[in-house]
């Protein structure tokens, strides 16, 4: 389902995550949140407002290794990198 107001929509859906930590991502506003919180299994959403209509999201899924541990930094890393590709182009 689309998102018309960006990420405004991921915050009035609050009530209904299971986790829903804001963040920004170079400049941008962003939230860790998920309908269901599995984290612990590798899985993290990043909702980042790219404009004042459309968020997007940064979902990584890691089912070993280290970064199994930790994948909202790899979802914010991977975001970081989204966004600077995004203003470099034109």
């Amino acid at each position: 389902e689309q998102n018309k107001r960006g990420i405004s929509d991921i915050y009035d859906q609050k009530a209904k995550q299971a986790y829903f930590e804001p963040t920004t991502v170079n400049g941008y506003p962003a939230v860790f949140a998920g309908t269901e919180d599995s984290r612990s299994n590798g899985i993290c959403t990043l909702w980042v407002g790219v404009t004042d209509q459309l968020a997007v999201s940064v979902l990584p899924n890691i089912s070993m290794g280290s970064n199994k541990k930790d994948p909202c930094s790899i979802a914010k890393k991977f975001a970081t990198a989204m966004i600077g590709h995004l203003q470099g182009a034109s």
